[in-house]
């Protein structure tokens, strides 16, 4: 009775997906398939892109998106034969090929490499675009130059605005005292009031560097800081706290994130 049922095992392991069947690592992937970023976009912007795209369209013909390609006509995808894009690139006539005569030509290699990639359906990585940027932040971020160390003021903040308020004569602010400082960075950053003994253990220590260190211990309190900003971030993010948004659900998940975030 044994060899039946030991004949009836191995065969229901026969039928499960895969087993039985040559085992494939995890990891591997299809060699054949086309590389949309390395195999392709290497040769549309080397003979391609310099006429047909970023802010260029010669013909109406665009290659800024798969989109704009394929909605042309010029491309079929699954159909290199019929795509006007290899028809251009293979035409004798020096009047429509592509690219002009003037340029080089594409060689076998790269234009067996697109057909092939016409064959696969066009594989376009999502979110890419040959189209330049179309709005660049006025002030990119970019690294100063300091101005000179004034009356031992070495932070880079003070630098910057010591060289601004002497450019505009201005006259700088004097240091405020302990207390006041204490009071300031203590709701700029939990939101909360030091503490009376908080207050006097800092005015009685003689530190030089006592202000970073508190500074560095507020920041520190994660849970305080946390719960002082979450609501300035969940006001720019247009995140109440009540209404139908949130007690359906829909935007607890952002405070909550929010909120995990900035712990």
């Amino acid at each position: 009775m044994k060899r039946p049922r030991i004949a009836l095992i191995r065969w229901c392991l026969f039928l499960l997906p895969g087993f039985g069947l040559p085992s494939i690592g995890f990891g591997q992937t299809d060699q054949s398939a086309t590389d949309f970023a390395h195999d392709i976009v290497p040769i549309l912007q080397q003979h391609c892109v310099g006429c047909h795209g970023g802010r260029e369209a010669k013909g109406s013909f665009s290659m800024n998106t798969r989109e704009l390609l394929v909605d042309s006509g010029n491309v079929q995808p699954g159909k290199p034969d019929e795509s006007k894009l290899i028809e251009l690139i293979l035409a004798s006539d020096k009047e429509i090929q592509m690219p002009p005569e003037d340029q080089e030509r594409l060689t076998a290699p790269e234009v067996a490499t697109l057909k092939k990639w016409i064959a696969d359906g066009v594989p376009w990585d999502d979110g890419f675009s040959f189209a330049p940027v179309a709005w660049e932040p006025p002030l990119k971020p970019r690294r100063p130059d300091l101005p000179p160390i004034v009356d031992g003021r070495e932070n880079p903040i003070d630098r910057i605005l010591d060289a601004d308020l002497a450019a505009h004569q201005v006259a700088r602010p004097q240091r405020i005292d302990d207390a006041v400082f204490l009071r300031r960075v203590s709701l700029d950053l939990v939101g909360l009031l030091p503490e009376p003994e908080i207050l006097a253990e800092f005015l009685a220590d003689t530190a030089a560097d006592k202000r970073n260190t508190v500074v560095r211990r507020l920041l520190d309190n994660r849970i305080s800081y946390a719960d002082h900003w979450l609501t300035f971030f969940n006001d720019l993010l247009r995140n109440d706290y009540s209404g139908t948004g949130f007690i359906t659900g829909g935007r607890q998940q952002v405070s909550g994130w929010l909120y995990e975030a900035l712990l």
